[in-house]
């Protein structure tokens, strides 16, 4: 078989694949379930900002637009790694793109507490995820543990489409997919940095610096999620107020998403044997410079 009747022949798997998906999902058993995902506070979760507080129409109203910040923040980083996507990897696009969803899908979960809202929440976190652990991997270095036609086909839009359109579908039904899936690929991709960071024989002192102040930004994110899902009364009682911890946890988790994002296109161009290194943007946001050859 060669390689074009190959990609014939997955691309019916691909479709075969949706086609039983979606008859699965709208078949009479599971079609009020999914009617059901798309009503408010159908989540089981409810975070510590009092809902409806300042908006009828909106659940939580400050967990909700800071789901916006994700916006300038993909932007900035579309355009001060246009070399990323032009030289190096052109499938940089998918990361910045789902990265932009993780936000969207954010502010619909928080305006609305769907079980829908919940699943796009955490369904988006792992496309980026997904993306970013293979994205961070030098091509010939992908080539050799996966081969040439997986590395094709993990990156190819018949895959991508498959994705987006069944992952939701089994996140609803079975939520703990979506759950280990988040927390598997929230693990991983720093392990995947770290590794492939320890691998090449140019780090400079501002790539540590980029990495760590990811983390340190991470880590700041999680205590705030932390804080806001097991110490809620707690913290009122002592501020007399509530100072929004999860709306917080959005704010450090995308600055921290943007260093990420940083740290991967220095890693993976380097990797490529690419002259990389970190400039800042009117000396002060840092972003992976990459020479042209």
């Amino acid at each position: 078989m060669n390689q074009t009747d190959a990609m014939w022949v997955y691309r019916a798997a691909c479709l075969l694949i949706i086609a039983i998906t979606y008859v699965i999902a709208f078949s009479e058993g599971n079609r009020t379930e999914l009617r059901d995902s798309v009503n408010w506070h159908s989540s089981p979760i409810d975070w510590c900002e009092v809902n409806y507080e300042f908006n009828e129409n909106v659940v939580e109203f400050w967990n909700t637009i800071s789901g916006l910040v994700i916006i300038p923040i993909a932007g900035l980083a579309w355009v001060l790694h246009s070399r990323m996507r032009r030289r190096v990897e052109p499938r940089f696009a998918f990361c910045l793109t789902t990265l932009t969803l993780v936000g969207l899908g954010s502010l619909y979960f928080h305006a609305t507490l769907s079980k829908l809202g919940q699943v796009l929440d955490e369904i988006t976190i792992c496309w980026t995820n997904y993306y970013a652990i293979l994205l961070v991997v030098p091509k010939t270095r992908l080539e050799e543990t996966i081969g040439v036609t997986a590395r094709f086909l993990v990156f190819s839009p018949e895959t991508l489409i498959t994705v987006v359109l069944i992952t939701p579908i089994w996140g609803l039904f079975y939520p703990i997919i979506s759950h280990i899936l988040t927390v598997a690929t929230i693990i991983l991709l720093p392990w995947a940095i770290l590794r492939q960071f320890r691998s090449t024989s140019k780090a400079d002192p501002a790539s540590i610096t980029v990495l760590k102040t990811a983390l340190s930004f991470h880590g700041t994110a999680v205590f705030c999620w932390v804080c806001d899902r097991l110490f809620c009364h707690e913290i009122t009682a002592l501020f007399g107020v509530y100072p929004q911890l999860h709306a917080w946890w959005h704010v450090f988790v995308f600055l921290g998403a943007y260093f990420t994002i940083v740290g991967i296109t220095w890693v993976r161009s380097t990797g490529d044997g690419y002259e990389a290194t970190i400039r800042h943007y009117y000396g002060v946001l840092p972003y992976t410079h990459i020479q042209e050859l």
